[in-house]
């Protein structure tokens, strides 16, 4: 998985010779950037004007041999925080042709108890799944221990009963900010990411 700025096909930023690249050097998938609403016109309006960027984005991506994945993100302005208006879009795209990165973190902290139906919505296309964790905090939330946050083990449950054998990227978004160039934060970076490793394996049996 490439993680990328990339959601339409743009000379400027050099899209294809990006993609092109990417897949020359072995690389399968990418992750899209982000849609964004403004805030000011109608959601579908926007909505319609992401088809046209979707599709060339796809059609290019295609050619190329490799497949687009779109994480879902929590927030007001995230096109696809809460799965629907994301997945009506990718329903006019063959699923081999276009992904979901689904974060399963962003999905309960948008959706609570509903992160089942929307799991149900991007199961079918699922690209690659996302493991990073968070505790409810007063009215907002904060990153957490795999171990201890809300996400748990039933996460697990419904991906192996869909059969999922991709990919899965696991995030330690807890750690306090530090540099590469400090051995303690790399220290505890390592360890952090082991615990959660160990937690993870602990779900997956």
């Amino acid at each position: 998985m490439l993680t990328t700025g990339i959601n339409e096909v743009s000379a400027a930023a050099r899209t294809e010779t990006m993609l092109r690249t990417a897949r020359a050097l072995g690389i399968p998938r990418f992750r899209m950037n982000w849609y964004a609403y403004d805030g000011q016109r109608s959601p579908w309006v926007q909505l319609e004007e992401i088809k046209p960027k979707l599709r060339d984005l796809v059609q290019l991506s295609r050619e190329i041999g490799i497949q687009p994945c779109y994480q879902n993100h929590s927030g007001a302005k995230y096109v696809g925080a809460g799965i629907w208006d994301m997945a009506m879009l990718m329903r006019d795209h063959p699923a081999a042709e276009l992904a979901w990165a689904f974060d399963i973190m962003h999905a309960t902290i948008e959706g609570s108890t509903s992160w089942p139906t929307e799991f149900d919505l991007v199961r079918d296309r699922l690209g690659m799944a996302y493991f990073k964790n968070f505790a409810w905090a007063g009215k907002g939330h904060r990153p957490a221990t795999l171990a201890e946050g809300v996400v748990g083990r039933p996460y697990v449950d419904r991906l192996q009963q869909s059969g999922f054998a991709g990919p899965i990227c696991l995030h330690v978004e807890y750690l306090p900010e530090g540099t590469v160039k400090d051995a303690a934060y790399i220290k505890e970076a390592v360890a952090t990411s082991r615990q959660d490793l160990a937690t993870l394996r602990g779900w997956w049996g």
